[in-house]
């Protein structure tokens, strides 16, 4: 049976930087992605052949707010966001001290 839950696969994070890497065959944009995450981390990954997402990703909604992004499995953005109102920081693992 199939869900209908397009945030199976997501990442929580606000936008950093869009760059645009090409366009599809009807010349829609694809766009790179640089988003930070929660815990600090960036990561870039690219907008889906044809989504609306590509056209709007840019705004300040997307930068200046935390967003819950849909993922495809191949780990594009499958152009579904959703606000997020409150994110908690979470200190990155890497930046822990241990005694």
């Amino acid at each position: 049976m199939a869900t209908d839950n397009r945030f199976t696969l997501s990442l929580t994070g606000r936008v950093i930087d869009v760059r645009t890497v090409g366009h599809s065959q009807y010349g829609n944009p694809t766009r790179a992605v640089l988003i930070e995450t929660a815990t600090g981390e960036h990561v870039e990954l690219r907008t889906t052949a044809n989504s609306q997402l590509a056209y709007g990703i840019g705004n300040s909604e997307y930068r200046d707010n935390w967003h819950q992004f849909g993922l495809t499995r191949a780990g594009r953005l499958n152009g579904y966001t959703r606000r997020v109102e409150h994110v908690e920081h979470v200190e990155h693992a890497s930046s822990t001290t241990r005694p």
